[in-house]
């Protein structure tokens, strides 16, 4: 079970989240379109699951070694040292990931009594989602680290 979470989680989450966003967006254009009238709330919910979909996009990423690099070294230096510098770039990328959890918890935190201006909810729940994408970037790239998935540059 935890294999099937860890495998699918990050895709099963975006795909449902990308079908609902698309439900939504219908609802906005055909209101729009016969009625002469756009609710607000489509607009909202879209922008607040667009944010997490970008930080759960990028836990997806590195999970499938999916950012961007610059290999422009990789015909210059030797495997050895590209690996060295790969390891020394993913332990500064997993800091750096630790360091958005944390600051993400405090940003969140920190506006958890404010409400957004159409639905009314707490603000909490658009900015947990750095945090939440963040801490999973930091799990996919121990991964990288633990399981060596470290490319040959």
């Amino acid at each position: 079970m935890l294999k099937r979470i860890d495998m699918y989680l990050e895709e099963s989450v975006l795909v449902v989240s990308l079908c609902f966003t698309v439900i939504l967006i219908f609802i906005q254009i055909v209101s729009r379109y016969f009625f002469a009238y756009s609710p607000p709330w489509t607009e909202e919910i879209t922008r607040f699951i667009y944010v997490w979909q970008c930080w759960l996009g990028a836990s997806l990423a590195v999970k499938h070694g999916r950012h961007l690099r610059l290999f422009i070294l990789k015909g210059f230096m030797s495997k050895n040292i590209l690996k060295v510098i790969e390891i020394i770039a993913l332990s500064l990328w997993i800091v750096f990931s630790i360091f958005m959890v944390w600051k993400g918890t405090t940003l969140a935190l920190a506006v958890k009594d404010h409400l957004s201006p159409v639905l009314r909810i707490p603000m909490v729940f658009p900015y947990a989602s750095v945090p939440v994408g963040c801490l999973l970037m930091t799990f996919r790239l121990y991964q990288v680290f633990r399981y060596n998935r470290i490319s040959e540059g």
